[in-house]
């Protein structure tokens, strides 16, 4: 009996090392977070240089640049708004992964 119930327990060390690796992985949500949002905020911030840069080149000459320049800040806001959720999202679904296979080795 005994001998079968050390087949089933894994060994300590192993399990200690799984369950600090899976706090580790539960920690590394927040930079996770961070990087994934700085990439969104680094994109955005690029795409409505270029708009301005654009508006910038067209103007006095071209008046229908105003309201080109304003849609496509609009439209770049929200889909930035869009990229942050998903991010946050992505950080936790690789988070929730780490976790599970933490889980699955600590386990066996």
């Amino acid at each position: 009996m005994k001998g079968e119930m050390s087949k089933l327990l894994k060994d300590p060390k192993e399990l200690a090392d799984s369950i600090a690796d899976g706090a580790v992985g539960a920690i590394q949500i927040f930079p996770r977070v961070a990087e994934n949002i700085a990439g969104v905020a680094h994109s955005y911030a690029s795409s409505v240089n270029r708009n301005i840069d654009a508006f910038k080149s067209s103007m006095p000459e071209e008046p229908a640049a105003v309201p080109r320049l304003l849609g496509k800040v609009i439209g770049e806001t929200v889909g930035t708004f869009v990229g942050l959720f998903e991010a946050v999202v992505k950080a936790g679904s690789d988070t929730a992964t780490d976790i599970k296979s933490q889980i699955r080795r600590g386990t066996g």
